[in-house]
């Protein structure tokens, strides 16, 4: 990982799909997760940070778990609400609890082709750490 940009890419695994995501920060990794789930689902590039949602999470069980959990309110407010994000602000972030602007705009099916259906953010394999490069993450989605 080079620079201040953050980073993901697809990664290939059975019946689902697994995302590496790389950034700097945690905060920066948390907008990189948001860009890349919504990635998955439709070309992100078509998304304008229009709007801002503030998405809140309390009493995470734990980093990983926040993550899930930060992940799976984006994904229901999509499915719910026809949202569509590009990125976030993390406005707090502790070790079991996020406050986030995630940024975007509603789904316009005249600009926006859905690619995929997510169905979950899932557990399985689920891996955050930090290193001398900055944070990574493994997420695997349920399609």
């Amino acid at each position: 990982m080079s620079g201040d940009s953050p980073f993901y890419r697809i990664l290939d695994h059975t019946g689902d799909i697994a995302l590496l995501v790389q950034a700097q920060t945690l905060p920066a990794l948390y907008s990189a997760a948001t860009r890349a789930l919504f990635d998955v689902i439709l070309d992100v590039r078509t998304v304008e940070a229009r709007e801002r949602v503030t998405v809140r999470i309390e009493e995470a069980a734990d980093a990983e778990d926040l993550l899930v959990r930060y992940l799976s309110e984006l994904l229901y407010l999509h499915d719910a609400k026809g949202w569509l994000f590009r990125g976030a602000e993390v406005a707090d972030l502790g070790t079991c609890r996020i406050v986030a602007a995630a940024e975007g705009e509603m789904f316009d099916p005249g600009r926006h082709a859905i690619l995929r259906q997510v169905k979950a953010v899932t557990y399985h394999h689920l891996l955050l750490s930090e290193d001398s490069g900055g944070w990574s993450t493994r997420i695997v989605l349920d399609l």
